[in-house]
């Protein structure tokens, strides 16, 4: 036990010595007996006061009024302590325990200032007492402490726990309702407490979950008679029971058969499809007053009542929303709605509910990863990127050399959605980044190579989020730059050519290692009498020496191996509180910098010279220099076919390929240098008119520039030359055959930067009967022609004599479907549809796709079953033209292979589960369309009560429910209607008099996941249980009340 010690210091400021007698006899003063300390604490007496020492030849020492005269408690008998009052060098000794020194008390007992012996107290506060016990009146006591000292670990559950001060027991604070507002208190503190259900103060805060009216609860709950948001559908909400109708005693979904709308309520129609009473107006006839019409939500109101309406009003693709308005089509995401998140679907033209992508799309998949730009430093970066439910989405970088470490961050809002991400080295282990919170951060090491980022969000989770990654080198000697990962620039012709674009430019090359014996080359396109500049910066490599680069310049041309530098350093400085640096400097209007491409060397002084160094390359140009275009060399010799430039061309029935007509067909950024022609060549239909346009965009202008039109004999039509910005040709009613467009400078020294604009007006064409008609006309659907991919070509429509084509095709499997049309609208207008067997509807009726004013047609049909599909084409209008049709199919291709239960989708396929308790696993469904299902049959006893479940991951999986049906193979109970968002789905089947019953479950997938690649199916266990067990199989589903079946 601790010493406890009670005490005040004396200060002793004298030495008082007592003055004896030098004479006389000294002996015979017996020694008096030890006096007892006094003792408190119920323990009796445990000394008495000690004699007084016999008489002797002298007197006894003086005596005080109350005792012997002391200074210390030293000079008094045991038992007995020096009293001084205040202020005094002496006082008297007291029976009584002693403060300093030895107290005199028995052994556990301590002094008080009372000079009692009392016993020593286990404690004096709660910090001297085990973790789980307080000091009560100086013992530990077991039980929980009050103030900061204390501590309340929660429940199980995570319900949060308080020390009450009466019991001393930690207890549960709960949600109470004070004053409006949501706090945790103790059970007997709170006054208003909400349902027992409710554990927290947040999602929902229960003390606001009280109502009114049902549009203050959550979409799944009704306001009850009590006032409070209750689990159940709405009588007035026709959303609440899709197919059902909602019971007004149980506010449970209940079926309600009918055929017609007069089988329903008033205020109901019929949904005759799937045979259910459902909320809203009637149409025939229509039960709408006051003028209003029922639109195709179902609701009263002014409007449109289907796409036609809104077609015929507005133009093609314009559709009527359920809300009963005219919607225009959509051309891009930003035309849709933020809130909720709408997409433009590319094939209708209409927004939709759904993700949409960031500007890195298309990249979910491995092959499609985006490269991640490090330019010439260590870091790169991508902002405003986007994962969406079910998509990943891949990057790829590359590391110079072993033993690099590579640090990815994938920065995003938790609470948004949950993102996780694998940062994936060569050939090695994927590091996850899985947390649970903002941000996601990983880091390896490997080898030499490619790196995968794949980022992807939690289950049906999405959100915005920017990718981070750091290169780091590793540690001692030499590290190659970014620059050796893709093959180096150690030689002329691997050099980096650095872009010096603008008449005073500089550009900076940074975070460059040379390591020993090695070079590093760059190159620089120059005009005649540029000034230049190339300066190299020495930033050392950790050693005191050993680091002494040099800079060499080559040019114009790629020099030959061996060839001595054209230029050498001609400036030095820096040094001592900054980089050293060497430079060569060729002012502006020189006779030394020739027109060409020159070439710097950076290298060490010797093969053991090795650092760090920065480039700087500046140019002040003496006049915009002439950068040979993409088509060079493109002269009389090799002229530039137009008709290849992507666009640019149609194809013609009886011609080929020609220049699109009556369209600008425009080439950008073009170059004529000094001493140079450019030539272009085009095939000319007879009859066609032709209007060339140079644009220059050079400023000042320097010179005249020609533009001419040119037959296989010389220049036909009206030429253009001049000196102005825009310079035109015109030639009209051209021969057949093949032409040229010849742009030049009137003299040698003349370069020119144009735009190159050319303008065909065809001429008309005669309209030929092509041989589909020739052969048997397919004008009617039933006479359609029939045609395979890749489809036909030269085919002609007939607009004046009001033709029409018929094509027709079969699919064999489940397959994305693209019918195109390739034709000049400037002819005429064509119009594509599509027909799924023998509907007289097209799929693409209500689309822009197959309807558009623009040239070429494409309808997109993705995900269709097999069978017949018809294809007519129109014209709009009375005019000819020629076109070419294109079909594809595309057969889905499914990974997922079928588990040992198959085939089971059907009632008779379906597996016996028997009659006993069983839990199976190694179950899974396909992601297949039509949607797959899994049948099972089941035997319940009489007056037995079963549970029938199932386990899987949620979200990350995908989802699942859960349905019965009778022996009659009527629907008896579904899980369809419960709240999502559980790991299981559960149904009871409650006991019944009588025979066995028969059952069939099917276990239907909702949605399967398939963010991991060919991951294309949904995992499950089923589990048969006896009696009432939803609450008994895990994973636990709070507060979700599952089906039960009588």
């Amino acid at each position: 036990m601790r010493a406890k010690t009670f005490g005040r210091l004396l200060l002793t400021g004298l030495l008082v010595l007592w003055g004896c007698d030098d004479g006389g006899d000294t002996g015979g003063g017996g020694a008096g007996g030890a006096g007892g300390a006094m003792v408190d604490g119920g323990m009796g007496d445990l000394g008495g006061a000690g004699g007084m020492g016999g008489a002797g030849g002298q007197p006894p020492p003086d005596m005080g009024p109350g005792g012997p005269v002391c200074v210390t408690d030293g000079d008094c008998a045991q038992g007995q302590f020096c009293e001084l009052p205040q202020g005094a060098f002496e006082g008297t000794c007291q029976a009584g325990c002693r403060l300093q020194g030895e107290s005199q008390c028995p052994e556990r007992y301590i002094c008080t200032e009372a000079r009692r012996c009392i016993p020593d107290p286990n404690c004096i506060n709660d910090l001297e007492c085990p973790p789980d016990q307080y000091c009560a009146d100086g013992d530990c006591v077991e039980g929980c402490r009050l103030g900061e000292d204390g501590f309340c670990p929660p429940l199980d559950d995570g319900t949060r726990t308080e020390c009450n001060p009466d019991t001393r027991a930690c207890e549960p604070l709960l949600p109470c309702c004070d004053g409006g507002g949501c706090s945790f208190k103790r059970v007997e503190q709170c006054a208003d407490r909400p349902n027992a259900e409710f554990t927290l103060c947040v999602n929902p805060d229960p003390c606001t979950s009280r109502c009114e009216e049902d549009g203050d609860c959550d979409r799944t709950e009704y306001c009850g008679a009590d006032g409070l948001c209750a689990e159940g559908c709405r009588l007035d909400d026709n959303r609440a029971c899709p197919g059902q109708v909602c019971d007004r005693d149980t506010r449970r979904c209940e079926p309600l058969d009918c055929v017609e709308d007069a089988a329903c309520p008033d205020d109901q129609y019929c949904d005759v499809p799937t045979r259910s009473c459902r909320f809203g107006c009637r149409t025939a006839p229509d039960n709408c007053r006051g003028g209003n019409f029922c639109n195709a939500a179902r609701q009263c109101g002014f409007g449109c009542r289907n796409d036609a309406q809104c077609a015929e009003r507005n133009g093609n693709g314009w559709y009527c929303t359920p809300e009963g308005e005219c919607q225009a089509p959509c051309r891009a995401d930003s035309d849709c709605a933020e809130e909720p998140e709408e997409r433009c679907d590319p094939n209708t033209q209409r927004c939709e509910e759904g993700c949409r992508d960031d500007a890195q799309e298309p990249n979910n998949l491995e092959r499609d990863a985006v490269a991640l730009n490090f330019g010439q430093g260590n870091q790169a970066s991508l902002a405003d990127l986007r994962a969406c439910e079910q998509d990943g989405d891949w990057y790829r970088f590359d590391t110079p050399g072993d033993g690099w470490t590579v640090r990815a961050t994938v920065r995003f809002e938790h609470a948004v959605g949950d993102l996780d991400a694998q940062l994936t080295p060569p050939g090695g282990v994927p590091v996850r980044g899985q947390s649970s919170t903002d941000n996601e951060v990983m880091e390896a090491t490997g080898a030499a190579g490619r790196w995968t980022l794949y980022v992807y969000s939690r289950g049906f989770d999405r959100n915005a989020y920017s990718v981070e990654v750091e290169l780091i080198p590793p540690e001692g000697g030499c590290v190659p730059d970014l620059a050796e990962a893709d093959g180096g620039d150690n030689t002329p012709a691997t050099a980096l050519l650095v872009a010096l674009d603008g008449q005073r430019i500089a550009r900076d090359i940074e975070d460059r290692t040379l390591c020993a014996g090695e070079e590093d080359w760059f190159a620089v396109d120059l005009g005649d009498q540029d000034g230049f500049t190339a300066r190299l910066s020495m930033l050392g490599n950790g050693d005191p020496g050993g680091d002494e680069l040099d800079l060499a310049v080559f040019g114009p041309g790629l020099p030959a191996e061996g060839a001595a530098p054209t230029f050498l350093p001609n400036a030095a400085g820096g040094g001592v509180n900054g980089p050293r640096y060497i430079e060569f400097t060729a002012p502006r209007l020189n006779q030394q910098i020739r027109a060409g491409r020159y070439y710097v060397r950076v290298s060490g002084l010797d093969a053991d010279q090795f650092g760090a160094y920065a480039l700087r390359l500046a140019v002040e140009r003496a006049r915009d220099l002439c950068v040979p275009d993409d088509l060079e060399p493109n002269d009389a010799q090799r002229p530039s076919s137009l008709i290849a430039i992507p666009g640019f061309s149609v194809r013609e029935p009886g011609v080929g390929d020609v220049l699109a007509p009556d369209r600008n067909l425009i080439l950008e950024d073009r170059w004529m240098c000094a001493g140079d022609s450019d030539w272009y060549s085009f095939p000319a239909v007879a009859g066609d008119d032709m209007v060339v346009t140079v644009r220059r965009q050079e400023n000042p202008l320097e010179g005249d520039v020609i533009v001419e039109i040119r037959d296989q004999g010389g220049v036909v039509g009206l030429p253009g030359r001049s000196a102005q910005p825009v310079v035109v040709a015109r030639a009209d009613n051209l021969p057949a055959g093949q032409h040229f467009i010849r742009v030049t400078g009137v003299t040698p020294d003349t370069q020119a930067n144009y735009q190159l604009q050319i303008n065909r007006t065809a001429a008309p064409i005669a309209c030929n009967v092509d041989l589909n008609d020739r052969r048997n006309p397919n004008d009617v659907r039933a006479q359609a022609t029939p045609v395979a991919p890749p489809g036909e070509q030269g085919l002609t429509l007939c607009g004046r004599d009001g033709d029409v084509d018929w094509y027709v095709f079969d699919t064999q499997a489940l397959a994305t479907l693209t019918v195109g049309l390739q034709f000049s609208h400037a002819r005429a207008n064509l119009e594509l549809d599509v027909f799924a067997g023998d509907n007289e509807v097209a799929e693409n009726a209500d689309d822009l796709a197959g309807h558009s004013v623009t040239d070429n047609e494409q309808v997109v049909l993705s995900n269709r079953l097999p069978g017949r599909w018809y294809v007519r084409v129109t014209a709009v209008g009375d005019r000819d033209t020629s076109y070419n049709l294109t079909v594809n199919v595309n057969e889905r291709q499914f990974i997922c292979q079928d588990d040992a239960t198959e085939p089971n989708d059907a009632f008779g396929d379906a597996v016996d589960l028997g009659d006993r308790a069983l839990q199976r696993g190694d179950l899974y469904l396909c992601d297949r369309v039509p949607a797959e299902a899994d049948t099972f049959q089941l035997t319940v006893p009489s007056r037995r009560t079963r549970t029938i479940a199932s386990t899987f991951l949620y979200g990350d999986d995908g989802d699942l429910a859960i349905e019965v049906f009778d022996s009659d193979q009527m629907l008896v109970g579904t899980t369809s209607l419960v709240e999502r968002g559980n790991s299981k789905q559960c149904v009871v089947i409650e006991p019944a008099e009588g025979p066995d019953r028969v059952f069939f479950v099917r276990l239907v997938p909702l949605s399967i996941n398939r963010i991991i690649q060919n991951d294309e199916r949904l995992d499950y266990d089923i589990v048969v249980a006896d009696g009432d067990a939803c609450d008994d199989i895990g994973p636990p589903a709070p507060g979700v009340e599952w089906p039960r079946i009588p």
